[in-house]
């Protein structure tokens, strides 16, 4: 910012920055140092649970017609992608993964059409656990398998 302000006056005044993060506690540190700062009213600050933003409960950015650039750092990588379930019926756990198909194909029930990307179709489909990660995961945090519901588990 300091170098657009010294060298890019008129791009400057149009710029906004937006820091979004997760975690409390850092973006707590943020807003202590930019309030001290000498870009302090072009900055804003953002606190967003990333889990919230891979249910589709809140978005990532609001919908705009402004040029926007984003610099994902570790915010991206820090989505959760990973998914698990209790299937209904056997209370076995089980982990989502992303198959091609050609056809309509609801065989177990816990599977349901993504989305259709060069003429073919993807669905999301449960299958039994065998991810390492995930399962290490589970042992250590037991309360993201409870439910029947798919959730979103943090493999970060």
């Amino acid at each position: 910012l300091s170098h657009l302000q010294e060298k890019h006056a008129d791009v400057y005044e149009r710029v906004r920055y937006t820091i979004m993060d997760s975690s409390p506690t850092l973006h707590s540190l943020q807003k202590t140092i930019i309030q001290e700062g000498c870009h302090s009213e072009k900055v804003e600050l953002v606190l967003k649970d990333m889990t919230d933003v891979a249910e589709n409960k809140v978005p990532f950015l609001s919908k705009s017609n402004v040029p926007t650039i984003v610099i994902s750092l570790e915010l991206l990588d820090n989505l959760p992608h990973d998914k698990v379930s209790k299937c209904k019926r056997t209370r076995v756990v089980q982990q989502a993964e992303l198959r091609q198909t050609k056809k309509r194909d609801y065989g177990s029930g816990m599977e349901q059409e993504t989305f259709l990307k060069k003429g073919k179709r993807w669905k999301e489909v449960f299958v039994p656990l065998s991810d390492p990660l995930l399962k290490n995961v589970l042992e250590t945090l037991p309360s993201y398998a409870g439910l029947g519901s798919p959730k979103w588990v943090p493999t970060i």
